[in-house]
């Protein structure tokens, strides 16, 4: 967020001057079907959370560590949905894209990353939980009993996750600016992530003295 104060930072990162959206007419843009699917399975997910969240806030249940991060990765999850379901669906509908409104994405974008990695990494920590639960149950109230899983559950809030994010995707190639593998399903779908993984590996391969006979015929 330290860029959200630093006119200069904001523009070097996340700079919308060198393109017009409107390059790619609006119409083209509409993902219409896709996206009022995204928003159907809003309302479903964040419905079927709320019994889920009132069998978590139950006393009983609430003694047992497992239940109180289950609980926090709940209310986690449904803030998250606003990002990854409703607002994305919204966007598909009327074919909005980043530089249509930079700052405003930028705002809401940060809280959204910063909680995404938060439950991310918290789900590890709950799959450790079971586990040590399983394996040894004394060392499991040692390690998570009473206000000590506050402190596991703090430790993700500071964590930075690497992720692949291209605000200019459709408009600008960038076959460099990658720090982590890409989501095999978002491969195998997206057309523009395909092109740039291609010209990626194209651009490796040739690095090393590759052709593509080379690569074939391995």
């Amino acid at each position: 967020m330290e860029c959200l104060l630093n006119a200069e930072c904001f523009s070097g990162h996340y700079n919308c001057t060198f393109y017009d959206p409107e390059s790619i007419p609006r119409e083209k843009r509409r993902n219409v079907v896709p996206g009022v699917i995204l928003i159907g399975f809003f309302i479903i997910f964040e419905l079927l959370f709320l019994p889920c969240i009132a069998v978590f806030v139950q006393k009983n249940n609430l003694r047992e560590s497992c239940f109180k991060l289950m609980l926090f990765l709940a209310i986690l999850s449904m803030f998250n949905l606003f990002s990854s379901c409703l607002l994305i669906g919204i966007y598909a509908i009327r074919g909005d894209v980043f530089c249509d409104r930079p700052l405003f994405n930028y705002i809401i974008g940060m809280p959204f990353f910063a909680t995404y990695t938060c439950e991310s990494i918290l789900a590890v920590i709950l799959a450790l939980n079971r586990c040590i639960a399983m394996a040894n149950h004394r060392l499991a109230a040692v390690l998570f009993d009473g206000k000590k899983l506050f402190i596991w559950i703090a430790f993700p809030n500071g964590m930075m996750v690497s992720y692949v994010w291209q605000p200019h995707i459709g408009y600008v190639e960038d076959t460099e600016g990658w720090v982590s593998l890409f989501a095999i399903i978002m491969i195998i779908f997206n057309m523009q992530i395909r092109n740039n993984v291609k010209a990626m590996f194209q651009k490796l391969t040739h690095g090393i003295g590759l052709t593509s006979a080379d690569v074939q015929a391995s």
